[in-house]
């Protein structure tokens, strides 16, 4: 997967902010834990998962108004800078937040 400059650097730091959060509030309670980082290209979109095996959150806490500064972040930047869309999934024992995002065509880039 071939990014501009730009994207990798708001992909790095959407994915650093996710595992931050899985690793502050996923598995507490707990010693150790799994967290899965997948990143799949097509021709002209891209998505990229971050998956933990940790503690569930109500998906009615997920709202804009009571997200945390962390989601609310990499909300805006998914939306602003990606021009793409966040997809959280969450169940008593996992969290998945997916990043849906087009491909900007590198011959276009100069």
């Amino acid at each position: 997967m071939i990014l501009t400059e730009t994207t990798a650097s708001t992909v790095a730091l959407i994915v650093n902010e996710l595992v931050q959060n899985s690793l502050k509030y996923a598995f507490k309670d707990r010693k150790q834990g799994q967290i899965r980082l997948k990143i799949e290209k097509g021709a002209s979109y891209s998505w990229i998962t971050v998956q933990d095996d940790g503690c569930g959150f109500d998906n009615k806490k997920i709202s804009r108004a009571n997200s945390g500064l962390g989601l609310r972040l990499i909300s805006s930047l998914v939306q602003s800078s990606l021009k793409g869309e966040l997809f959280i999934e969450t169940g008593k024992r996992w969290n998945q937040y997916k990043i849906f995002f087009s491909m900007p065509r590198l011959d276009n880039l100069k």
